[in-house]
Formats: C-alpha cells, structure tokens, sequence
C-alpha cells in the first residue's frame, strides 16, 4: 500500500512541477504586454530605462522558449516587473 502512495505522490510532483514551468512561459508575455502599454502613456527619464529593460525581458523570454529554460523566464519576468515598477513609480 505504501508504495502506491509513493508512486502516486511522485507522480503529482511531477505534474506540478511541470505545470509550474509552463506557468513562467505564459506569464512573460502578458507583463511585457502590459509594460509596453504603460511605456506608451509614459513620460519622463524613466521611460526609456523601462523600454531598455522590456527590450531585455522580451530576448530573455525568446531565449527561455528556443533553450527551454526556467531560469531565463524568472529573469524576464523579473526585468518586465522592474520595468513596471519604474513606469507606476513617481
């Protein structure tokens, strides 16, 4: 009995782990998305930083889905928030 619980709590590990990742790849285009909105409204010395770091995140995020790799999505979206960040922040 122990065994079967194993295999099946192994097994949900596994699905997780890789819905988990999928989630990073969907994720980057919609905060790119809306930083490249909030960037058009802008104004001011920030927006061209902003711009520079969604340029970034969109090649990170290029980059993650030709090389399948999570590490590169968590850098794009990390860039795509700070660019938010910098666009929200007065």
């Amino acid at each position: 009995m122990v065994p079967r619980i194993a295999k099946i709590g192994i097994l949900m590990a596994l699905v997780l782990g890789f819905a988990a990742t999928e989630a990073f790849a969907f994720r980057c285009p919609k905060l790119i998305g809306a930083g490249r909105r909030l960037a058009a409204k802008a104004m001011g010395g920030d927006k061209d930083k902003a711009i520079q770091l969604l340029n970034a995140a969109q090649a990170d995020h290029d980059q993650a889905v030709k090389e399948k790799k999570d590490a590169l999505h968590t850098s794009s979206m990390q860039k795509a928030t700070d660019a938010i960040d910098l666009l929200v922040a007065k």
